[in-house]
């Protein structure tokens, strides 16, 4: 499958999973006012916290190491099974003994959701790690079913629970778990099928993923909480109203990353498998391609932004059209760093994405606790325009020293381009 063909594959499903994700935020947003939909972006929040964190960079070794035709396939997987199943119950049960010390930050969350957080940490390791195996080895059309099957699981789990059984908030949580649950099960057995592996751990390759691993895991991690660290510190002053409210003008805003995200997955295990020349040129022409419909998407949401708040999740959440006026600026720039940030790792770099990550890291976090108290919500969002945008820079600036690009060939779409894009169009329709 070529590049951008299996870009715009990859891309179609993420249409979809938008759409999906839509139609549930749509329903939580109808059904549960904005202190229950912070509640529930809490919940989502603490297991997400929970991988990246506890991970140490596993999601990222395997899809770069099944990608290579020398890696022991059988032991990489054997290796990821163990981990999936043994590293979230000690996270589990730390994060619980610390539980307290982040009281405040959760707004007081009831031990009941926290609980239902945790217990769904294996499956979501098993959801992450084996689907990255899929991505790795090329599997691209069962990597985005498992998706789908995710997406398509919580819509439907949701609205059985919130609209047969009138559970509300409890419900919207057991929706999620479940679908968490499916998912992490799904790509285990479609890996498993193809190749078979067991439930055994094998110390010499662990030693070789985890070196990989470390050098992108606190990467992951920083990237993550520049993401999201936010939305505790909204939590802290605000409460579960001011997160619900961000957590609306959030998901609008990253709708931008949804095209280079998609190509980045795809690039780190073809810039793994190529020769510098080929990268030097190859992403480039995929960076100014991705920025071109990503600047088209970002003007037009720009546009109908309270329209489309209004419309779809309804008055009581229209204070999210200036937040996300302010985040859209950062989203859009942010695209170009998702797909080189990719590249570099591709190029076994992933220290300089860490360097560039904590960085903008601090500049969030400062910015948070400058502008979150007195702004609240729209300081959350401009505190990550910001960070975005410097550490788009950054990551601009390493990628043209190593590969001797300009400015201009990563953002400015050249006639050869378009030709190359109709071509992979038509290969994908075929």
């Amino acid at each position: 499958m070529r590049f951008f063909s299996g870009g715009i594959y990859n891309f179609s499903t993420r249409i979809l999973l938008a759409v999906l994700s839509l139609a549930n935020g749509i329903i939580l947003a109808r059904v549960l006012n904005p202190n229950g939909r912070g509640l529930y972006s809490l919940v989502a929040l603490v297991m997400a916290m929970l991988f990246l964190a506890g991970n140490f960079g596993l999601n990222s070794s395997t899809i770069y190491y099944s990608a290579k035709e020398e890696t022991d396939k059988p032991r990489l997987f054997s290796n990821s099974l163990v981990i999936c199943l043994l590293l979230p119950v000690v996270l589990g049960l730390a994060f619980l003994l610390l539980a307290p010390l982040f009281d405040r930050v959760l707004s007081g969350m009831p031990y009941k959701y926290l609980l239902i957080s945790l217990s769904a940490l294996p499956f979501y390791f098993l959801y992450n790690i084996f689907n990255g195996i899929l991505l790795g080895t090329n599997r691209i059309k069962e990597y985005n079913f498992v998706r789908l099957v995710e997406g398509s699981a919580l819509l439907i789990f949701i609205l059985f629970t919130l609209y047969v059984l009138k559970l509300e908030l409890k419900g919207a949580v057991l929706s999620w778990w479940c679908s968490i649950f499916l998912a992490g099960l799904l790509p285990v057995s479609l890996v498993y099928y193809k190749t078979r592996f067991k439930f055994k751990f094998y110390p010499v390759q662990f030693k070789e993923t985890a070196k990989y691993g470390l050098k992108s895991y606190f990467t992951n991690l920083s990237q993550f909480f520049n993401y999201r660290l936010d939305m505790f510190i909204v939590s802290y002053f605000t409460g579960f109203s001011g997160v619900g409210i961000y957590a609306v003008a959030v998901s609008l805003g990253e709708i931008l990353w949804f095209l280079p995200g998609s190509m980045a997955l795809l690039l780190l295990p073809r810039t793994s498998a190529t020769s510098n020349e080929e990268r030097n040129s190859f992403t480039p022409a995929v960076c100014r391609i991705t920025f071109t419909f990503t600047l088209f998407a970002g003007i037009l949401l720009f546009l109908f932004a309270g329209a489309l708040i209004k419309l779809l999740f309804g008055e009581k959440f229209l204070p999210a059209v200036l937040p996300l006026l302010f985040l859209l600026p950062g989203t859009l720039i942010y695209s170009v760093q998702t797909i080189l940030a990719s590249d570099i790792s591709g190029r076994g770099k992933p220290e300089y994405n860490t360097y560039i990550s904590f960085f903008g890291l601090a500049v969030t976090l400062i910015l948070d606790l400058l502008l979150i108290p007195g702004r609240g919500v729209s300081g959350a969002a401009l505190a990550s325009t910001v960070s975005y945008i410097i550490t788009t820079v950054s990551t601009v600036i390493i990628f043209m020293r190593m590969s001797g690009s300009n400015l201009s060939s990563l953002l400015l779409l050249k006639r050869r381009d378009i030709e190359y894009f109709k071509k992979n169009i038509r290969s994908f329709k075929r």
